[in-house]
């Protein structure tokens, strides 16, 4: 998917020059802002460290797994820190950063086992 930084900005709710900022590095995006972009299709592993999210070709089983996985995750750190508030948007945009190393880790692992 192709977005303008003028659609990018439009769609986490910030200004063109905000998103600029976020883009060279010289300003951090918001969690709100991580979890308005994600919900129209923006990878968040290739956005904030380069690497693109893993092709899920996992059985349902394990999918489900790993998602219980990373809500579980989510929640014991939210739990942890008690003096911050995460609401939805912010629980929603750990949980797909977990989910996507999750499961890219159980890819690694499975790849490994069948090629030795």
């Amino acid at each position: 998917m192709e977005l303008s930084q003028t659609e990018l900005a439009t769609a986490g709710g910030v200004k063109r020059l905000a998103q600029s900022q976020y883009e060279s590095g010289t300003s951090m995006p918001s969690v709100r802002y991580l979890a308005s972009v994600a919900h129209v299709g923006v990878d968040l592993r290739y956005a904030l460290f380069g690497r693109r999210g893993a092709v899920n070709w996992l059985s349902a089983a394990e999918t489900s797994r790993i998602e219980g996985r990373a809500f579980e995750l989510v929640e014991d750190f939210v739990s942890s820190h008690p003096e911050v508030t995460y609401g939805a948007e912010g629980r929603f945009a750990m949980f797909q950063l977990l989910r996507a190393t999750l499961t890219e880790e159980a890819q690694l692992k499975s790849s490994e086992s069948a090629a030795g």
